[in-house]
């Protein structure tokens, strides 16, 4: 994973297209082993037909403090219950905060 702020940050986010940056704290790196899906004959064909701007204009409306609130708040701890990204490197570690 690379923070936000960090040395490769800027360089890994130009690969994806959009161009609002509000909000976004990591890139997360993968490395797979394999890739592989269920029967395909049964699945709709679909079509792009370009990115959604909902987040976008919404995180727009945003400052920073209220992503920091947000993140203290409802993203302290995966859906596993690991350890989330941290806020700042001076909060405490997430894995400690009890959550409601």
């Amino acid at each position: 994973m690379v923070l936000a702020g960090e040395d490769d940050f800027a360089e890994l986010r130009a690969e994806f297209p959009k161009a609002e940056t509000a909000g976004q704290r990591s890139v997360v790196l993968v490395d797979l082993d394999r890739v592989s899906d269920a029967c395909g004959y049964a699945v709709p064909l679909m079509q792009h037909v370009g990115e959604r701007d909902t987040l976008d204009r919404s995180h727009g409306r945003r400052d920073d403090d209220c992503f920091t609130g947000c993140w203290r708040q409802k993203n302290a701890r995966s859906i596993d219950g690991l350890s989330a990204i941290p806020v700042d490197p001076s909060a405490p570690d997430p894995s400690s905060t009890s959550l409601p």
